[in-house]
Order: structure tokens, then C-alpha cells, then sequence
């Protein structure tokens, strides 16, 4: 690049917003410019993804005398970009959802074991 400096991309992935501003499903329009309290949402932050490898493979598409951005060398590097890109989020989004599962059959386990302690105790108690 001519700068010389390379930009480092970081891939950030958010569930939940859907629901704490949620979205007419016809018009896309806000149903209000209120937030909703009471919601949850789920935000994982991945690895910095480092690109100069791409830009090094397309240099040609980036110097500054081309101007068409649609020519099939600048068309390549925006595909390369986007699967790499692509990826990483899918990745953010498995494993934000493995620990979302986790933490939801901890709960349930912990909520299970609260319940047992319960009926144990008044079991106990009626016993006595």
C-alpha cells in the first residue's frame, strides 16, 4: 500500500440487538427509538485478521492510478476479502453459541441441583 501502513481488521459478532430495538419485519423501520430494558445481548470479539497477504497478492488494484474498482484484479481481492472476513464471523458466531449452550446447561444444572436441595430439605423436614 502506499502508506505502507496495513489495516487489521476486527471481527466483532452481536446477537440480541434484534430485540432490544427490534425492527417492523415489512418496512424494516424501528417499532420505537425506545431500547427495550430487559433483553439480553450476546457480543464475542475474535482475533485481529491481518490482510497483508491479500493486499501483497493485489497490489496491482491498489495503486492509485486504478480508478475502476469494478476491473476483475480489484473484483478478487473484495471476493478475498469477504470470504476471509466471512469466515472469521461464522467462526464468532459458533463459538458465541457454544458458549451460550454452555452457559445455559450450567444454569440448568445449577437450577436442577437447587431443586433437589429443595425437596431433599422438606423431605428432611416432614421426616422430623
Amino acid at each position: 500500500m502506499e502508506t505502507g501502513k496495513v489495516p487489521i481488521i476486527l471481527p466483532i459478532y452481536h446477537e440480541g440487538t434484534e430485540f432490544v430495538m427490534p425492527q417492523d419485519p415489512d418496512t424494516n423501520a424501528l417499532e420505537s427509538g425506545v431500547p427495550k430494558v430487559g433483553k439480553s445481548v450476546y457480543v464475542i470479539v475474535g482475533n485481529p485478521l491481518f490482510i497483508d497477504d491479500l493486499l501483497m497478492g493485489f497490489n496491482k488494484c491498489l495503486k492509485q492510478d486504478m480508478i475502476d474498482s469494478n476491473h476483475p484484479i480489484c473484483m478478487g481481492l473484495y471476493q478475498a476479502l469477504c470470504l476471509r472476513i466471512g469466515y472469521a464471523m461464522r467462526l464468532l458466531r459458533a463459538q458465541l453459541r457454544i458458549q451460550l449452550n454452555q452457559n445455559e446447561t450450567r444454569n440448568s444444572m445449577q437450577n436442577s441441583q437447587l431443586f433437589t436441595d429443595e425437596v431433599e430439605a422438606k423431605y428432611e423436614d416432614s421426616n422430623t
